[in-house]
């Protein structure tokens, strides 16, 4: 029997450390305190839709339940068409919003824009409902986004990767001291 040819593929191969880039530094002229910031920001972005997601979807979850009697005999008008109707919208914006968030924490920048637009509509329906609160919430949410783009606009531009880590951020062409 011969010995196998390292070229060969062997499947039983141990596999090499996946991915390859994970924890290597990334040379850029970007400041690393830039990266930490665009991470935090993310993170409270998409929080925040996974939270009004999870709220939405436990709306739903609720009244679906109330509808079906599992906690006593709801009241008559519950069964009306416009309730389930309300319900349906709460039980698929909670999912949409859900995913928006999961996607937004995972750093997909498509995800940003659709959050996006999603605050833009709530912006006008709390607009025509004239609400205050719940429109200076998201004017400030709506900022947030646009902070998170240029935030990643700014990294694309390096060459950092979005995943990056300040840590692993090596800055390029800087005299003197880092700190």
């Amino acid at each position: 029997m011969m010995p196998p040819d390292e070229n060969e593929p062997n499947p039983y191969r141990a596999p090499k450390a996946f991915p390859e880039s994970v924890g290597e530094p990334v040379r850029s002229t970007i400041d690393p305190a830039l990266v930490k910031k665009f991470r935090q920001q993310i993170h409270a972005l998409g929080g925040l839709w996974i939270i009004l997601g999870s709220a939405a979807l436990a709306y739903a979850v609720l009244g679906f339940g109330a509808r079906g009697g599992l906690w006593g005999s709801p009241a008559p008008d519950f069964f009306s068409g416009e309730v389930l109707v309300l319900l349906v919208v709460a039980a698929v914006a909670g999912s949409v919003y859900l995913f928006v968030g999961v996607a937004v924490c995972s750093k997909h920048m498509w995800a940003v824009y659709v959050s996006l637009v999603l605050g833009y509509i709530s912006l006008l329906a709390q607009l025509v409902k004239l609400n205050p609160c719940t429109t200076i919430f998201f004017i400030f949410f709506i900022l947030q986004s646009h902070r998170v783009l240029r935030w990643s606009r700014q990294m694309h531009a390096a060459g950092v990767p979005l995943t990056a880590r300040p840590n692993m951020i090596t800055r390029e062409g800087v005299t003197g001291d880092q700190s």
